[in-house]
């Protein structure tokens, strides 16, 4: 019993050393919402951060051609539908803005300079077969530190004990560890996630008067 007892003691400090600090829970909880657009018969699913004035950012891969895009909560009476304001596909951005005012959710606190040392977390409504996950659940995952590309100055990639993105992630916000914005997620090689710099995103942000 008592070594029942220490496993189990030790297995809930391993999975508070990897769990993501409250400010990334609540930022996450209080900003990201799912995306899906419909593309003719078909439907991309993916999740974005709201940013304030009634506007979200998200991939452009996920919005692009379609010709009906709607922002959620899952499991919950939130819903807006929205248009594309402005997307850059090179750096696969897109912001897009609800077509009524954006109530109940709280826009993200953008990071004065990016992570350099500091672990990166990532959220999104994401969905797995691997995970049992349908998409209606908030997950949060990353942890590891970022590095970034000399080739491409608007990215960086970033790993974790607590996963990568999967499926329907795509858009979703990384955080630093004090909850503050630092860009969308748009994608995995199955070992990193990869997000975009805030500061692309800020540079459209303005042209859009944010």
């Amino acid at each position: 019993m008592r070594f029942l007892t220490a496993i189990l003691a030790f297995l809930l400090v391993v999975s508070s050393a990897f769990a993501a600090p409250p400010a990334v829970n609540k930022a996450a909880k209080d900003s990201t919402v799912a995306v899906r657009a419909e593309r003719g018969h078909a439907a991309a699913k993916g999740s974005a951060a709201y940013v304030g004035n009634n506007l979200f950012v998200t991939n452009h891969h996920v919005v692009e051609g379609s010709r009906s895009i709607s922002v959620y909560i899952p499991m919950t009476k939130v819903h807006h539908k929205c248009d594309v304001v402005m997307s850059n596909p090179k750096a696969d951005v897109a912001i897009i803005r609800s077509r009524k005012p954006v109530t109940l959710i709280k826009p993200v606190k953008f990071a004065v300079i990016g992570p350099i040392f500091t672990p990166v977390y990532a959220a999104g409504y994401g969905s797995s077969m691997n995970d049992n996950l349908p998409g209606e659940f908030l997950r949060v995952y990353g942890g590891g530190k970022p590095q970034y590309s000399m080739a491409n100055k608007s990215w960086y990639r970033f790993g974790g004990d607590e996963g990568c993105s999967i499926p329907g992630d795509s858009g979703g916000p990384a955080f630093d560890q004090n909850g503050n914005y630092i860009g969308p997620v748009w994608g995995t090689d199955g070992k990193n996630s990869y997000a975009v710099r805030s500061r692309v995103v800020l540079a459209m942000l303005a042209t859009v008067g944010l």
